[in-house]
């Protein structure tokens, strides 16, 4: 064999040895790829399980004071603890909303569970609690597009009177146990 038949067959396989490594290299690529989905998916739905978690634990937390919230939608003098305890509760709903806000915005909630908490917040406004703090959160805001949404949402959004959320809520136990009565 001559030094031109051993340069031939050197290129050659080196030539194969580059194919090789650029097949390995496109396998590497699309297992990198599928892993970053995967590890994308898992972290999304880890930030929807700790929103989750917030969001019932705020509620939860309103359980412990349950009299208080009664004595507040019924109307009923406060003290000025009470009200210290509404306003705190109350302020916690905020930053929490204006968490999920900045999470929407930087892509790490969905849509669908913006719009629900969208529809939440709307709903929230109309007890004049919520409405009440506001003035005293507006400035702690950490972004003014989050301020304009909620002057917006405010504005759009007709408060109620305390005692109507709680005559609504006894029609709407009152309907349900008419009709698992009709189902028996």
């Amino acid at each position: 064999m001559s030094l031109s038949d051993l340069a031939a067959l050197g290129g050659f396989v080196s030539g194969m040895a580059v194919l090789a490594s650029l097949a390995l290299l496109w396998f590497q690529l699309r297992q990198m790829s599928s892993q970053v989905r995967q590890s994308e998916k898992n972290q999304r739905a880890q930030i929807r399980q700790v929103h989750s978690m917030r969001i019932s634990e705020a509620f939860l937390g309103r359980v412990d004071h349950a009299e208080l919230w009664v004595k507040a939608f019924n109307g009923e003098a406060l003290s000025d603890a009470e009200i210290y305890q509404i306003v705190q509760a109350m302020s916690a709903v905020w930053f929490s909303v204006e968490d999920s806000y900045h999470q929407y915005r930087d892509g790490l909630l969905d849509e669908a569970t913006w719009q629900a908490n969208l529809a939440g917040l709307r709903n929230g406004l109309r007890t004049p609690y919520l409405r009440a703090v506001w003035p005293f959160i507006r400035p702690s805001t950490v972004s003014a597009d989050f301020v304009v949404l909620v002057d917006a949402l405010l504005a759009e959004t007709k408060p109620i009177a305390s005692t109507q959320v709680i005559a609504a809520y006894r029609a709407s136990i009152a309907r349900e146990v008419e009709a698992a009565a009709g189902a028996s």
